[in-house]
């Protein structure tokens, strides 16, 4: 199952293991089970990382 991981400094959340970023230990980071939670603990006011987003959809592509 996905993890998501929050950098609340910068408000972008990434998924783990999904780009570089992910692997980090951030100062104030927050880790959800799913995206939704992630949106409802912070609203609209996030953005997902264009890297996790890349290999996301190229994951999904591919099992299609």
């Amino acid at each position: 199952m996905k993890k998501y991981v929050l950098n609340e400094s910068t408000g972008t959340l990434h998924i783990l293991g999904y780009c570089t970023h992910s692997t980090h230990k951030f100062d104030n980071a927050i880790t959800f089970e799913t995206e939704q939670e992630a949106y409802k603990f912070a609203g609209k006011h996030i953005k997902l990382c264009k890297l996790c987003e890349r290999k996301k959809e190229a994951i999904l592509k591919e099992q299609n």
